[in-house]
């Protein structure tokens, strides 16, 4: 036990917690100095208390950053005697009362957020008379002993209980901002925060993060006043709808730094590394993740440009005292870069860096601009699409927000050319976040009309290939939510003409490709010279996404044709068992190109393991083709069994190698590998035949694609026997759900205008996407 806690207890009258902190591994200073507002709520600090805590700690960041600055990187000490009221960062009163401090009143008409896992556990338990009877510190401490020997089975199904109330929670908000009376609060909210957020006091830099977790509004609220009003001082030009375009973006970024505050901070954790301006992760390491980052995703999509990237790179190990924003930037990137680069450093590593950027962000957002908080807001939401957390949508709300205020005032900060069409790229590339969540998960698109045009504005700066991979990739997302919107929304039966029409719109896309970009094209060596090495991979990963479409249009269609149809969608039985045969060839042939390119892509060795399309499409294409075989099998369908069996294999092949360091991946085969052999078993009994082997038959496949319809005349029709196994039909069945439901998101339930899918009651929504 440190005897520096012992004595900064004993002058601070908390003795009384020593016990609890040093029986809980907080038993040094810097260790306590790492605490949250959970962790003190948790081991029943009085509130009161906990604020003496908190101030200071505070105050210890404060000095320990003021002599970094001044004589290097010493290590943080612990507060000398008496020294809390000059360096405080909160002035007491002269009559030793703290000041009060106006909140906005709660939501009465808001959904009431669910407990987590932990707390229910810990309710559970004070069911128990001899639990009870202990007293506070004694239950918490009983509760945290028996959630850490609880079984991994047994703890799961709390924390599948937990999820499923969490995805409910987030169906009844979605509905919730729909009604008038959230946009009264809202209103409320952004008046209140006008009013009182300028007496807010301000964090100096290095402020902890449990500081700022109670705070995010008041520091957003200071953030977009400050920002306000250099918009509309003397000589700048404001347009009249800035006003709500700022309460927009206000109630925004409130929500995502909310949700980065919900996320519990583990730097106390052994073996996290914490870094900032002071500390940071080794140069080496974080420029090879970086690196990595923008080769991966900054490919596909503009994140910024590449020697930006190295020049903020150069800013941060090259000055004396970096600016903090940048720093956050870094940590970022270089946290996304680990997942693509999986060698360049550890798991607890990689975890270190996103940490530490949430901390120092909700510590420094005031001294962050508009331009910068929009890019860190995608950064933050690539980064929860790459960990399956659905909070990736209140950033990209966020982010979107911000660009809209930030075009509203257009003239002010964006007077060079290169940052207007930085500032387009970066916008365009939130279009495309949104667009893809939307379509995966259900949500309604918060992408407005406005808002594309303004991405569509043309550059101001000649283009390059890597401008028009970007341009494609935007449009293929939106061509994917409008089509998405339009089975979601449709009041009538969809019919054949409605889905000629939308094909049409993905095909002509595909014809206007630019010839760099046509996949006939990576065959022709003069055209396929001017692209480097990944940008090739993103012309295949654009390509994709363009199958991606074609099969989630197509997929809801052909599951009408199956024995179990879906009920509850806006597609009946309105489409005739012609165009149903019709609609499943089509389906099962844009699933043969995916799986095609993306075993190219992978047995090119350019994809890591990790990424999120290959794991997405990699599941839906594997599930189409067997889909494919069953029908065929029941009589259903023309198929050739073994060439779907064959690109299926392929599917898993893609999958399996992910499977050891994504979950996802896991599970994705855990549900696909016992179907896939349970129809082998009954192909061999049924019609013995020699399995064709699946990189032959891609490696033999040429990569070209010519138009749907084209595609669909070279299938061989199978005998159409009725085959009335059990097995096969349990099998046919679960490939139904499958279809229906890609990954248990919830769209066999009955979807209430406007909200987002509600998960079934087995709670296996956490199959692909957390709360």
């Amino acid at each position: 036990m440190s005897q520096d806690l012992v004595q900064i207890l004993e002058r601070l009258r908390l003795s009384e917690y020593l016990l609890t902190l040093t029986s809980n591994g907080f038993d040094t200073w810097p260790s306590l100095c790492v605490i949250t507002e959970d962790d003190l709520a948790q081991l029943g600090f009085k509130l009161g208390h906990r604020r003496i805590l908190q101030r200071e700690i505070s105050s210890a960041k404060v000095r320990h950053l003021s002599n970094a600055s001044s004589s290097g990187r010493p290590k943080m000490s612990p507060p000398e005697p008496g020294s809390y009221a000059g360096s405080s960062t909160f002035t007491p009163r002269k009559d030793g009362k703290r000041r009060y401090r106006r909140h906005p009143r709660p939501d009465p008409d808001a959904p009431k957020k669910p407990k987590t896992a932990y707390v229910n556990f810990a309710d559970h338990l004070r069911t128990d008379p001899d639990i009870c009877a202990l007293s506070f510190v004694e239950i918490a401490k009983e509760v945290g002993r028996q959630w850490q020997c609880l079984a991994p089975e047994k703890k799961h199904e709390w924390e599948r209980a937990a999820a499923r109330d969490a995805q409910e929670y987030e169906a009844q908000m979605d509905q919730y901002k729909t009604t008038d009376s959230y946009r009264r609060y809202r209103d409320y909210l952004a008046r209140f925060w006008h009013d009182h957020g300028s007496t807010k006091r301000v964090k100096p830099e290095g402020a902890s993060a449990s500081d700022n977790d109670t705070g995010s509004d008041s520091k957003v609220a200071y953030w977009m006043l400050r920002n306000s009003d250099d918009t509309s001082s003397p000589g700048r030009n404001s347009k009249s709808g800035s006003s709500s375009e700022t309460q927009e973006s206000d109630v925004a970024l409130a929500v995502a730094l909310r949700r980065l505050a919900s996320v519990k901070d583990e730097q106390g954790r052994p073996g996290v590394p914490a870094y900032d301006i002071t500390a940071l992760p080794p140069e080496k390491h974080t420029k090879q993740a970086v690196r990595a980052f923008m080769l991966g995703t900054g490919s596909l999509f503009y994140i910024l440009a590449p020697e930006h990237a190295e020049q903020i790179l150069d800013q941060v190990y090259n000055s004396e005292l970096p600016d903090v924003i940048t720093v956050i930037t870094v940590l970022i990137m270089a946290a996304l870069g680990a997942y693509y680069d999986i060698e360049c450093m550890s798991e607890v590593e990689r975890e270190g860096l996103f940490k530490s950027a949430d901390r120092l962000l909700r510590a420094d957002l005031l001294r962050a601009e508009q331009h910068e908080t929009m890019r860190l807001m995608l950064l933050f939401s690539l980064y929860s699409v790459l960990e399956k957390h659905t909070k990736a949508r209140d950033f990209v709300a966020a982010g979107l927000s911000i660009a809209r205020w930030r075009y509203s005032n257009w003239e002010y900060g964006l007077s060079t050319e290169s940052g207007r069409d930085d500032f387009r790229k970066v916008f365009r590339t939130l279009i495309f976040m949104d667009c893809w969540l939307s379509t995966s998960l259900g949500y309604p698109s918060i992408v407005t009309s406005d808002d594309i045009i303004i991405s569509q504005m043309p550059a101001e700066t000649p283009p390059s290939e890597n401008d028009d991979i970007y341009e494609q990739a935007i449009k293929i997302g939106l061509i994917s939510r409008d089509i998405a919107e339009t089975l979601r929304t449709s009041t009538v039966p969809i019919a054949h003409p409605l889905v000629e029409k939308l094909i049409q719109i993905v095909d002509d896309w595909y014809k206007d490709l630019p010839p760099m970009m046509q996949l006939s094209g990576l065959n022709d060596s003069e055209r396929s010279s001017q692209l480097s090495f990944f940008q090739k991979r993103a012309v295949l990963m654009v390509h994709v996404l363009y199958l991606g479409v074609v099969i989630s249009l197509y997929r809801g269609l052909v599951v009408m044709g199956a024995e179990r149809p879906l009920q509850t969608t806006n597609i009946n039985a309105g489409v005739n068992d012609l165009d149903a045969q019709d609609y499943r060839v089509r389906l099962t042939v844009a699933a043969h190109q995916m799986a095609r390119i993306l075993n190219l892509i992978t047995f090119d060795g350019i994809m890591t393991k990790r990424c999120w399309l290959m794991i997405y499409w990699s599941f839906n294409a594997c599930a189409v083709l067997l889909f494919s075989v069953t029908q065929s099998f029941l009589g259903k369908g023309w198929s050739d069994v073994d060439v779907d069996m064959a690109f299926a294999r392929g599917c898993l092949d893609v999958l399996m190698p992910a499977s050891s360091v994504e979950v996802v991946a896991l599970r994705c085969i855990e549900v696909l590998q016992p179907l896939y052999d349970a129809i082998q078993d009954f192909r061999a009994a049924n019609w013995p035949a020699t399995t064709l082997d699946p990189h032959t038959l891609m490696a033999n496949s040429s990569i070209g694609l010519p138009t749907v319809q084209a595609r669909a005349n070279g299938f061989i029709p199978t005998s159409t026997k009725q085959m009335q196994h059990s097995r096969i039909l349990e099998v046919a069945e679960k490939l139904t759900k499958i279809m229906s439901d890609p990954f248990h998101l919830g769209r066999e339930s009955i979807k209430q205008e406007g909200a987002r899918d509600i998960p079934g009651s087995d709670g296996c929504s956490v199959f692909w996407w957390q709360t």
